[in-house]
């Protein structure tokens, strides 16, 4: 099996670690994650009982970085974005389409990307790997 990917869209939001945080909850709340337990009671729970490929969703990942690096979420650099969408305020559709960008995220790693409409932010993409 290889590594599995998931994304997210979510409302903008200039607090981070809120939306992070938030995300994570909305995720565990949904269900929408590998688990060897049936109904568990908090995302500690879900992770004490996920196997070595991890839940495939923003569960796998421990917190921000303002650098790329595993188990975190990072954004990109203004040169990424430049090469990846070319532009530094890309649309959703310019993000999701990115080969580039999805080349960019390792396993066990997650990235984001605020999105635009015109020059306005109005939306975070959210995208990662599975460990395997």
């Amino acid at each position: 099996m290889g590594a599995e990917p998931y994304s997210y869209e979510v409302e903008y939001e200039e607090e981070l670690e809120n939306l992070f945080r938030k995300l994570q909850q909305s995720v565990f709340e949904s269900k929408d994650f590998r688990c060897n337990v049936d109904n568990p009671s908090s995302i500690q729970e879900v992770l004490m009982n996920a196997d070595e490929s991890g839940t495939a969703s923003i569960l796998d990942i421990f917190g921000l970085s303002d650098s790329h690096q595993i188990g975190n979420l990072s954004p990109l650099t203004e040169e990424e974005k430049s090469e990846y969408f070319g532009t530094l305020k890309p649309s959703l559709g310019q993000v999701k389409n990115s080969n580039k960008f999805w080349d960019s995220i390792g396993r066990v790693e997650a990235r984001y990307v605020i999105i635009y409409e015109g020059d306005k932010p109005v939306n975070i993409f959210v995208a990662g790997y599975s460990a395997d």
